[in-house]
């Protein structure tokens, strides 16, 4: 008899890639069990829908100005529609939901949380420009204690980066990244289709300068010939703060696209640009939580990033890019034009980002492992 289960979301919308498209499609293809994934209306439209017999359950959230009163109703309805599933496992993928993933463990009901955010940190910033630095390091405390609770009353404990490993955690956990999904067949760029290019660097996603974005833009006017594909969503004030810069006219603007479209984007470009912003020592670590720089691996491109430790360690073993401090301009101009002017170097870096992916940073390797995973906490029963 196929076991039931239902992945549990809030803020993540019911085509989040992670959640449905990676963990729900490697469920239900292995034909061992029947999954639903829950989220609200809060990024989704609709009320239920089916993806490759995948059921998507939309809650309907009422609009709520206060955010805590609208989380805790949604939390109320998930109270007695998880209940009505009766699942064998209930899997959790934020920290709002806790309070739910407990209740269920009060019932009895095996349960995985799943941590691929930093919502203990992400709530902290927006804390601190509401009450404070003092105010907000201090509720985040306690939430981080509530959050270490959860984890450890679950039952399995999901982690999207090394940096979210939990030591001495009785818990079954597992290191799942980000890595894309691959066809059989990964993809394969000609050196030919490669010179036909135009000197291009491109990026897709948060415009912002989480992503040195207005840094990139402000200094195309020191590249010759080259241009900027920029596809994404940026807030109304900082749209109009880039479109101000001298580089904007080299700037070939998208707006928000589906990746089908950005995928063309990729196929133009000669050169991925993922400049994540570092500012903490955890941030100089890195994350494999970020699905940017694969993206543009998969895609085929050399890729100038930011010099963390784990995106290091890829790229030298790899030689599929250049790591640059993403606050020294002057190194970000210099590796963008080594890598336009010398054809060559660049087309081999794509090359070997095809092979990394092929190789190691892929989501068929990973699949398995989340399979595994099930199995042995639906064969190894415990209860909290």
């Amino acid at each position: 008899m196929m076991k039931k289960i239902v992945h549990v979301a809030y803020n993540h919308s019911f085509d989040d890639t992670r959640i449905l498209h990676k963990e729900c499609v490697t469920l239900q293809k292995s034909g061992l069990y029947n999954v639903t994934y829950v989220t609200s209306s809060k990024n989704s439209q609709g009320a239920c829908s089916e993806y490759n017999n995948i059921k998507i359950h939309i809650l309907k959230v009422k609009e709520e100005k206060n955010r805590v009163v609208r989380i805790l109703r949604y939390n109320s309805m998930l109270k007695k529609i998880l209940l009505k599933y009766d699942a064998d496992i209930y899997h959790f993928h934020e920290i709002t939901l806790m309070p739910v993933m407990l209740y269920l463990k009060r019932k009895n009901k095996k349960t995985i949380y799943d941590m691929h955010e930093s919502d203990v940190e992400d709530l902290e910033n927006t804390l601190k420009k509401k009450l404070g630095v003092i105010v907000a390091r201090a509720i985040c405390f306690f939430v981080k204690i509530y959050e270490e609770k959860g984890i450890k009353k679950s039952d399995g404990f999901i982690y999207v980066t090394p940096q979210f490993e939990r030591q001495n955690c009785a818990t079954k956990s597992l290191l799942l990244p980000n890595f894309p999904i691959i066809d059989n067949a990964v993809g394969f760029v000609s050196q030919n289709d490669f010179s036909q290019k135009e000197k291009e660097l491109c990026f897709a996603g948060n415009i912002s300068d989480l992503w040195n974005i207005r840094r990139i833009i402000e200094l195309l006017p020191d590249i010759e010939n080259a241009r900027f594909n920029l596809a994404g969503r940026a807030t109304a004030e900082y749209e109009n703060e880039i479109r101000s810069l001298p580089g904007w006219t080299k700037v070939n603007y998208y707006g928000l696209l589906p990746f089908s479209d950005v995928k063309k984007i990729y196929d133009k470009s000669r050169i991925g640009m993922a400049i994540v912003r570092l500012t903490s020592e955890s941030d100089y670590k890195g994350t494999l939580g970020n699905n940017k720089i694969y993206e543009f691996m998969q895609a085929g491109l050399p890729v100038i990033c930011s010099r963390t430790a784990i995106w290091k360690e890829m790229i030298e073993k790899y030689n599929c890019g250049i790591c640059v401090d993403p606050s020294d301009t002057l190194e970000i101009t210099e590796a963008i034009n080594y890598l336009l002017n010398n054809e060559a170097t660049a087309f081999e870096m794509g090359q070997n980002s095809l092979k990394a992916i092929a190789q190691e940073y892929n989501w068929n390797i990973l699949g398995e492992k989340l399979l595994d995973f099930y199995n042995e906490l639906l064969t190894e029963v415990k209860y909290g």
